[in-house]
């Protein structure tokens, strides 16, 4: 298996031969399950059409990010409005509202990872140490602040106990990766870990295949970025 991953990640055929791999199956299985679960009694051809670009442009998103290019943070931004919009329409709050601060940190991260360029075009980034614990804090606190907006404004007054503890943990969780990582921490991607189990979930119960697809796709992507973060990025 290590070598396996040592070629995916370290060796110049196996990247291109993940990449690949991985952007062709997110799009021709996103595509597959539009087909199948395409139901025109609940959505149109072009809210699916819509659903499908934004899914494949995460896929590029979660790729260039994973390699620490920061075209990724690009792709990120302009991905990030369509999923406001698909989410919310699906009554998935937690998810509808991430992206907004995601949309916001990837602007920061524009800047953050443009100037922390090394000169193969990647950035570098930094180990788990007590600053990386104050950032979590940091975001911590910006997602209690998401959810408490949330809270007093009615957004789960609908919602079952359990769909109400999910969106709260995918905000949670969502935040605080979304946040470390933009400040290049490596242990981001355990975040995204955890939160795409949660988004999964979410995604299954909502009865949104294509984003529930995706999520299985990002936490293979994730796999990827943790073994390169760990074992070429030291």
């Amino acid at each position: 298996m290590n070598k396996l991953m040592d070629y995916l990640t370290n060796d110049e055929r196996g990247q291109k031969a993940y990449a690949i791999g991985f952007l062709v199956s997110g799009v021709l299985l996103s595509i597959l399950i539009s087909v199948l679960f395409f139901d025109p009694q609940t959505s149109t051809v072009w809210f699916e059409a819509f659903k499908l670009a934004v899914a494949c442009g995460g896929y590029l998103c979660v790729y260039l990010l994973a390699i620490r290019r920061n075209s990724g943070n690009v792709t990120g931004f302009v991905v990030n409005i369509g999923e406001i919009i698909i989410q919310a329409s699906y009554g998935a709050f937690g998810l509808a509202i991430n992206p907004i601060f995601y949309g916001a940190t990837h602007l920061w991260g524009m800047i953050a990872w443009n100037k922390s360029k090394q000169d193969d075009g990647t950035i570098q980034t930094k180990k788990a140490h007590k600053v990386g614990l104050v950032v979590s804090g940091i975001f911590l606190v910006i997602a209690a602040a998401i959810v408490g907006y949330l809270w007093f404004n009615g957004y789960f007054v609908e919602m079952t106990g359990m769909f109400i503890g999910l969106n709260i943990l995918a905000i949670i969780l969502g935040t605080i990766a979304q946040g470390t990582m933009i400040a290049q921490f490596k242990f981001a991607w355990w975040f995204w870990f955890a939160s795409n189990i949660v988004w999964f979930i979410i995604n299954v119960t909502t009865g949104n295949a294509i984003f529930a697809l995706q999520t299985v796709l990002y936490q293979v992507n994730v796999v990827f970025a943790l073994y390169d973060q760990y074992k070429n990025n030291k």
